[in-house]
């Protein structure tokens, strides 16, 4: 299946792009019908393909990161030389280099604005298929519609009555404190197929950051839920819990998490 192929005529093709969540759904039954294609695969497949474009943008951002970095160890250290010091002192220039690198990598990120934007270079992807330069905006429009396409294909899931006898919190849909939790919980299995250890604990953070699991005395419950729930091994509750968080390697990844959670929750 050329999941590529796919994507590219869903967005590309004017018509197709109007109605995209209803293209991606067309290819899937498709696909099913005639290929034996189920609803996971097809569409895991589909956002695999969304998925190197955000790497490809995951790398322009962490170079630009390094870039800021060795400038702001420059400025802090006093070895960087600077050309045109603009009427100014070196010790001026140096603190206005620091304020500088320090504001930007706050700022910086796949989705920033003006001189902060990312694209994602298609035609070096494509091998020449398609010769244009798609910012992060478009990709999650892409992105979304797969989702959507994907959660119609699943069965609407009532509510069990209260089971006296049954343990609470037995899913991660009854961990996460939102309407949406089923739904969440979907995407994340379909996003995040063979997480495990630091990454458990990457997504642990964003539930957390994002309001929808408690920042206390949750670990283990999420453990277990995604150990019990998740088709693949989540590794041990040690590689997930003892993984400590680190700003500059996984600030990014931690940062795509929140936006493909807040992405679910606004969907509607």
């Amino acid at each position: 299946m050329n999941y590529l192929e796919i994507v590219l005529q869903g967005y590309f093709n004017e018509n197709n792009r109007e109605f995209l969540e209803k293209y991606f759904f067309r290819e899937f039954k498709k696909a099913e019908k005639e290929q034996y294609f189920e609803a996971h695969e097809f569409f895991s497949g589909c956002i695999k393909v969304i998925e190197s474009w955000e790497k490809y943008l995951q790398e322009q951002v962490f170079k630009r990161k390094n870039e800021l970095y060795l400038m702001l160890d420059g400025a802090e250290n006093g070895t960087m030389k600077y050309g045109d010091l603009q009427g100014k002192t070196i010790e001026e220039k140096r603190q206005e280099t620091i304020e500088y690198c320090e504001q930007e990598l706050k700022e910086v990120r796949p989705d920033g604005i003006g001189s902060l934007s990312f694209t994602v270079h298609l035609q070096s992807l494509t091998n020449g298929r398609i010769a244009y330069n798609m910012p992060y905006n478009e990709l999650l429009v892409i992105k979304i519609a797969i989702l959507k396409a994907f959660k119609k294909t699943q069965p609407n899931i009532e509510p069990l009555p209260p089971q006296p006898i049954a343990k609470q919190n037995d899913k991660l849909s009854d961990l996460i404190t939102h309407q949406k939790s089923v739904e969440i919980v979907e995407g994340i299995k379909i996003r995040y197929k063979n997480i495990k250890g630091k990454r458990l604990k990457l997504l642990l953070l964003a539930l957390q950051e994002l309001n929808l699991l408690p920042k206390e005395r949750i670990a283990k419950k999420f453990y277990n839920c995604c150990k019990a729930e998740f088709g693949w091994d989540v590794a041990s509750y040690t590689a997930m819990n003892d993984y400590q968080f680190n700003e500059y390697t996984d600030e990014f990844e931690l940062d795509n998490m929140k936006k493909f959670l807040e992405e679910i929750i606004q969907t509607k």
